[in-house]
């Protein structure tokens, strides 16, 4: 949509059209007529319910991650891990369909596969959240955690990757945007923590696989000892990370917390990287690897939301000032 009234067609010709109700009805027959006459490939459905949840299927979970990274489909079913997240998300919306009573038969594999055909595709919801729409896309993260709720899943991949929307905070109360804001850069430091153990497994894997001077290059001490220096940089990280989010649970505003987590994550992140880099040799600086471009995507992090710099200013404005930490407090 380009503007009111203002609708650009790029690619697609077929429409499904049907009743709530599944039984077909003289204005819906009308309507297929209509449309067909106007060049469109109209179908009636007598499933309409099962159509649009089949839809949805694909779309829940391809779209907002479309959005967040401002990839293509190619690029995000090309990688392993998010290719692997989202069949895992797909896996528990059929099982919410099926609870409500709309089942659906196709794997998730053959979803990627049929996919994977229409090529380096940018869907409606990355055009919207790179133009006028971004705001509306963003309000609409929490309705796929409703939706997981309300079905009772088993599964709840569905939270692994969402943006709080502002509704999520009471109004009302004096801290109320506050802490919204402190929740908001929670989740910015929270998201880079699976890439950069993306770099990491493709390094130690790479340590194994290869050999040097008679031996797998992760058995060199220098080697070894930089794979040993990741592992606790990424449990050092995770431990930051779950504190902050338990301060947060006890709806206080953690700004000492987020800001220790921030910067905590974002230099260890950034160690982590730099040693697979050097671990992976000539292949960590070219697109042989995942990892060169996790290096250079991993740079900003210790500029967005706050350099390290100004949480370090911060925390030691709340040292001097004698203030105590919540779990101290607690």
């Amino acid at each position: 949509m380009e503007a009111p009234g203002v609708i650009r067609h790029h690619q697609g010709n077929g429409l499904i059209l049907g009743e709530a109700t599944g039984a077909p009805r003289v204005r819906t027959e009308s309507l297929v007529s209509t449309f067909s006459g106007a060049g469109f490939d109209a179908t009636l459905s007598r499933r309409i319910q099962r159509d649009v949840w089949f839809k949805l299927w694909g779309n829940m979970t391809m779209n907002p991650l479309r959005a967040i990274t401002s990839a293509t489909t190619d690029r995000i079913l090309g990688d392993d891990l998010v290719r692997g997240f989202v069949t895992k998300v797909m896996l528990e919306a059929k099982e919410i369909g099926a609870r409500f009573g709309i089942p659906i038969e196709q794997a998730p594999e053959d979803r990627h596969a049929v996919t994977l055909q229409l090529g380096a595709m940018k869907t409606s919801m990355l055009q919207d959240d790179r133009g006028a729409g971004r705001r509306r896309v963003r309000d609409r993260w929490p309705q796929v955690v409703h939706y997981g709720r309300g079905g009772r899943s088993s599964r709840h991949h569905h939270g692994e990757v969402r943006r709080r929307s502002r509704h999520d905070v009471p109004r009302g109360h004096d801290q109320s945007r506050h802490r919204h804001r402190a929740r908001d850069g929670f989740a910015q430091h929270m998201l880079p923590r699976r890439p950069r153990r993306r770099a990491n497994d493709v390094a130690t894997a790479h340590a194994r696989q290869r050999h040097a001077f008679g031996q797998a290059l992760g058995e060199h001490e220098g080697v070894g000892f930089m794979l040993a220096d990741n592992e606790m940089d990424l449990h050092v990280t995770r431990l930051s990370i779950w504190h902050c989010a338990w301060v947060l649970d006890q709806g206080v505003l953690g700004k000492h917390e987020s800001s220790i987590a921030k910067v905590v994550s974002s230099e260890a992140l950034w160690r982590v990287v730099d040693r697979s880099v050097q671990v992976l040799g000539g292949q960590g600086v070219t697109h042989e690897t995942v990892v060169a471009r996790i290096s250079a995507d991993m740079r900003a992090f210790r500029i967005y939301d706050g350099p390290s710099q100004v949480h370090r200013w911060s925390i030691a404005r709340r040292i001097l000032r004698g203030e105590k930490p919540h779990a101290e407090n607690g």
